[in-house]
């Protein structure tokens, strides 16, 4: 296989795997607005683009930034280890882009720093989902009059999560009633539930815009030294 025909195959191959995790990043924003309380598009859109990270580190690899692929490919492995059951979704992914960088017909520059920048850059896709999961799981605190304090499980107040974490939101509820003994006893129940707040969805959402803008910034292989290519060869695509 030449040059040519192998840069093609390594480009087709990072898009059709980034395809494969937005499709998942979109389901998965479907998945949690149906299994929330109330449905609201903007928590799935938080949802899916926080999922969708690791494809657009991928694809912005395909623009001159070659060095980004191997970040795809952390991110991956952030995001599968942090939710365990997308995690064949990751290895498929993660498995294409690897034989996408084995694949190169030659090395790519990169100054010193990217060898530290590109793992923090990979650990960041985290923060979005810690925004929109990083809660208990649901549960049910019950505070009588006298001071003692009881947990109630969720399923006993009919909530459910679908998620490994929680998702927040308070209610409380206040109960008056006539004891065994005769005295009027208060009770305050806080219950937690399984739907993302709006600002939770927006932090997600803000936080998903500055490392797609910080993975914009990455440098690409032109300004670091890189010979400049052949007038003949502008016209062939660039090397993921």
């Amino acid at each position: 296989m030449d040059t040519y025909s192998r840069i093609r195959r390594n480009r087709f191959v990072v898009k059709a795997s980034a395809i494969l995790v937005v499709i998942f990043a979109i389901g998965g924003g479907v998945a949690g607005m149906r299994s929330a309380v109330e449905s609201t598009v903007l928590p799935a859109v938080a949802i899916a683009v926080a999922l969708a990270l690791p494809a657009a580190f991928a694809l912005l690899s395909l623009g001159r930034r070659p060095s980004l692929l191997l970040a795809a490919v952390l991110a991956a492995a952030v995001i599968g280890v942090t939710i365990p059951e997308s995690l064949p979704v990751w290895l498929i992914a993660g498995g294409a882009w690897i034989l996408a960088i084995r694949g190169r017909p030659r090395p790519v520059p990169e100054p010193r720093w990217v060898r530290f920048g590109r793992p923090l850059l990979a650990v960041t896709v985290i923060v979005p989902l810690i925004f929109l999961f990083g809660h208990a799981d649901p549960a049910c605190t019950v505070t009588t009059g006298d001071g003692r304090v009881e947990q109630v499980g969720p399923a006993v107040r009919d909530l459910e999560s679908g998620w490994q974490w929680g998702l927040s939101r308070s209610s409380v509820s206040v109960t008056s009633f006539a004891s065994s003994t005769g005295e009027e006893t208060t009770e305050v129940e806080e219950c937690s539930s399984d739907q993302v707040m709006p600002w939770e969805a927006l932090a997600s959402l803000a936080a998903s815009g500055l490392i797609i803008a910080l993975a914009f910034r990455w440098p690409a292989p032109a300004g670091l030294g890189e010979p400049p290519r052949p007038e003949a060869a502008s016209s062939r695509p660039d090397e993921p």
